[in-house]
């Protein structure tokens, strides 16, 4: 693979992770997905909840690794984040239903390098306003494929399109504790450390979403199905006081 040379900074690593989550019925799609992404990292790992066996295409891509549900638990969209413990660098969490854009990887290393490597970075977010208490109807909301015109920070920030450095956050398994809902749990999680999460701004067009209905149609409709978390993620949103951790006198947004 072809991957962008990223300046190290200090002694930070400079190697250039992606992580995703994934499922059976996803198999055909994310065939594209891997497509967009391997070249630009030095390692891919996907995470695979419920299958059976692995893609025989996998052999095909030099630089991925995968671990298996059954041997380590279904953690949902929180798979993505299995390899964070262990490893030093930069890590791209993304999802098994977005085709990423060549310099994906490039644009994102280089907004949180200009930021110091000192907040978590996404392309979707969410602002929660004082005393809200419904997620879905209390938001503002920035979604991937809109154009935004600035950066600006956000309280939750979509973890399929996110990046941090493992020496400013290093989410473990365990903060995950139900799953698919990682978005809400990453966002919590910031607010008790203080870090700040930072929308960057894209054109949204440059992404192509494959989407098909789950989680977030299941969750923002309250359809009341298994897959529907509107009820843990409202207590969260209720009980959290949401507010912007401050960024360092010298990092301009």
């Amino acid at each position: 693979p072809s991957v962008a040379p990223f300046k190290q900074i200090g002694h930070l690593s400079a190697m250039i992770y992606a992580a995703l989550a994934t499922i059976p019925e996803r198999e055909e799609i994310l065939r594209d997905v891997v497509a967009s992404l391997s070249p630009q990292v030095d390692k891919l790992f996907i995470y695979l909840n419920g299958h059976e066996s692995t893609p025989e295409w996998f052999s095909e891509i030099e630089n991925l690794e995968y671990v298996h549900s059954r041997d380590h638990g279904d953690h949902g969209d929180a798979g993505k984040f299995f390899w964070c413990a262990n490893l030093d660098g930069v890590f791209l969490t993304c999802d098994d239903d977005i085709i990423y854009p060549e310099t994906y990887a490039m644009d994102m290393v280089g907004y949180l390098e200009s930021l110091s490597y000192c907040a978590v970075v996404t392309l979707h977010g969410a602002v929660m306003p004082r005393g809200a208490i419904d997620y879905h109807r209390s938001k503002r909301y920035f979604p991937l494929q809109s154009n935004q015109l600035k950066s600006r920070q956000v309280h939750i920030g979509g973890t399929g399109c996110m990046a941090f450095h493992t020496s400013t956050i290093r989410p473990m398994i365990d903060w995950f504790p139900l799953s698919n809902m990682a978005d809400i749990w990453m966002a919590q999680k910031c607010q008790d450390l203080k870090i700040p999460i930072m929308m960057k701004k894209h054109i949204g067009s440059r992404f192509r979403c494959l989407k098909t209905l789950g989680i977030y149609h299941s969750t923002s409709t309250k359809d009341q199905s298994t897959r529907d978390r509107s009820e843990p993620i409202d207590s969260i949103i209720k009980a959290t006081p949401w507010r912007f951790p401050a960024l360092p006198p010298s990092v301009t947004i």
